[in-house]
Formats: C-alpha cells, structure tokens, sequence
C-alpha cells in the first residue's frame, strides 16, 4: 500500500530555530527574530484566542473580589491557626 509523503512544513534546528515553508522558507532564529519580523513574514493573526482560567477559583472556592464570575482576581481569606 502506498502512502503519500506529507510536504515539508517546518525544520527544526534545536537550540538554533525553526524553518516554516509557507511556501516559501522563513527562517526564525532565537534570539535574533523579533516579534516584528515575523508579523512582517507570517502577517497579522486572524484572531486572538483567550482561555480564561478558573482553576485558582475551584482552588480556593467561593466568587471573586468583584463578583465576576469570569474575573481573573482572586478571593481572599484569611486562615485562623489554633
């Protein structure tokens, strides 16, 4: 059974950066591509994911400060020791 190799999509160069082909080569560089290179090479995003985290929450229960159930601040108690 033959099976097609996928295109080459990205070369990874560990320490060093990767090579996206989007069709042609980009090369990113730690610690020399800046965040403007690469808007100018790959292009605005199309949109911006935001999770919001509600684990410090489920931790330390009750709302937040504010009452907001989406808030990220975080409810304060105080713990008596005997």
């Amino acid at each position: 059974m033959y099976v097609p190799v996928p295109e080459k999509k990205a070369n990874m160069k560990p320490n060093k950066g990767v090579t996206i082909y989007n069709p042609h080569p980009i090369d990113i560089t730690i610690g020399e591509t800046t965040a403007q290179d690469l808007l100018l090479d790959l292009g605005s995003p199309l949109r911006k994911f935001v999770k919001e985290d509600d684990r410090m929450e489920r931790i330390w229960g009750g709302q937040a400060l504010d009452g907001d159930k989406g808030s990220m601040s975080p409810s304060l108690y105080v713990c008596k020791r005997n």
